[in-house]
């Protein structure tokens, strides 16, 4: 029997019931906007993960360089291993696993 998990839903304090498929792909979704402008929360040293090529590796690893410029000012991290800007990091808020890296792979690519 799959685990569960308990949700707060959107419509207030009802709770949800999820699968823990269902609850992966919920964190897939909501996880990915923290893949864009993110240089500010990707700064302090974390672990990071990036749901293009799989990748799982500290947020230190990444170089000014691995930072591209947004229209606003703001910057968004590559990959330093397959240079794609999928990255997210552990103060997203989510645990950076490869379950997680390959849910958001399955649902966004």
């Amino acid at each position: 029997m799959p685990s569960r998990f308990q949700v707060a839903s959107s419509s207030g304090n009802k709770m949800t019931n999820l699968s823990t498929d269902e609850a992966l792909g919920a964190a897939a979704i909501a996880a990915h906007q923290f893949s864009f402008k993110n240089k500010a929360y990707l700064l302090p040293p974390q672990r990071c993960g990036c749901f293009s090529c799989l990748a799982i590796f500290r947020s230190t690893e990444l170089e000014e360089g691995d930072f591209v410029p947004e229209n606003d000012g703001q910057y968004t991290a590559c990959c330093p291993y397959c240079g794609i800007d999928s990255v997210i990091g552990e103060n997203c808020g989510y645990a950076i696993t490869p379950e997680l890296l390959a849910a958001m792979q399955d649902y966004w690519f």
